[in-house]
C-alpha cells in the first residue's frame, strides 16, 4: 500500500510499505522492456536505464550459461570469461537448473557459440 506522497526538492516521493512486494515496479519495468520495437531500440533503452556494468553483468551471465551448456568446466569458464566461481555456480543454479528453462531453451535453439 502506498503512503501519502511527500514533496522534496520539487520531486514527489512516494514511499511504499514493506509488504508492497514491488509487483507494480516489476510490471512497469517489464512493460518498458516490452515496448522496444527492435534490437536497436532495446539497446538504447537498456543504455538509458542501466549502467554499462549492469549490462555487462547480464551479458556475462548469458555467456556463462552458454559455456555451461557446452559442458565447459568451471575452471575453464573462469579463465576464459573472467567470472568468479560464485557467479558460475549461481548461473548454474538459477539458469541452468531452473524449472522453467527459458534461457536454456533460447540458447540451445540459437546454436551459436562465441566461446
Amino acid at each position: 500500500m502506498l503512503q501519502t506522497p511527500q514533496k522534496r526538492m520539487g520531486f514527489i516521493i512516494v514511499k511504499r510499505n514493506n509488504n508492497d512486494n514491488r509487483t507494480q515496479d516489476k510490471v512497469l519495468f517489464l512493460d518498458l522492456i516490452l515496448s522496444a520495437k527492435d534490437r536497436t531500440e532495446l539497446s538504447n533503452l537498456l543504455t538509458e536505464i542501466c549502467t554499462p556494468e549492469e549490462v555487462s553483468i547480464l551479458i556475462e551471465r548469458l555467456n556463462i550459461a552458454n559455456a555451461l551448456l557446452a559442458a565447459m568446466s568451471y575452471r575453464k569458464i573462469q579463465d576464459k570469461l573472467g567470472a568468479s566461481s560464485y557467479t558460475v555456480a549461481r548461473v548454474k543454479r538459477e539458469i541452468i537448473n531452473s524449472k522453467r528453462q527459458r534461457v536454456v531453451h533460447y540458447l540451445k535453439n540459437l546454436k551459436v557459440s562465441n566461446l
